[in-house]
This record gives C-alpha cells, sequence and structure tokens, in this order.
C-alpha cells in the first residue's frame, strides 16, 4: 500500500517536470513565433518600399 503511494507520487513528480518541461519549451516557440513574425513584417515593408520605389523610378 505505501508502496504503491509512493510510486504514485513519484509520477506525479515526474508528470510535472515533464509538464514543466513542456511549458518552457511552449513559450520558446511562441518567441520564435514572434520573431518570425516581426521578420515577416520587416520583409513586406522593405518589399513594399523597393516596389514603390523602382514604380516611382518608371514614371
Amino acid at each position: 500500500m505505501l508502496e504503491n503511494a509512493q510510486r504514485m507520487l513519484e509520477n506525479a513528480q515526474r508528470m510535472f517536470k515533464n509538464a514543466q518541461r513542456m511549458l518552457k519549451n511552449v513559450q520558446r516557440m511562441l518567441k520564435n513565433v514572434q520573431r518570425m513574425f516581426k521578420n515577416v513584417q520587416l520583409m513586406s515593408q522593405y518589399v513594399s518600399h523597393f516596389a514603390s520605389k523602382s514604380l516611382n523610378c518608371g514614371n
């Protein structure tokens, strides 16, 4: 009975540690996604800037 309780406690601790690790990974992923979106925004700004410049040169 006591052994089972101990085993259950150990499993719960392991699960908790895994959950924490998962949360950290998710946070890291979210940061990376934010960074990616920023980069995409910057790139689109550059592209639209250069596109408008080249169009103006055509006129």
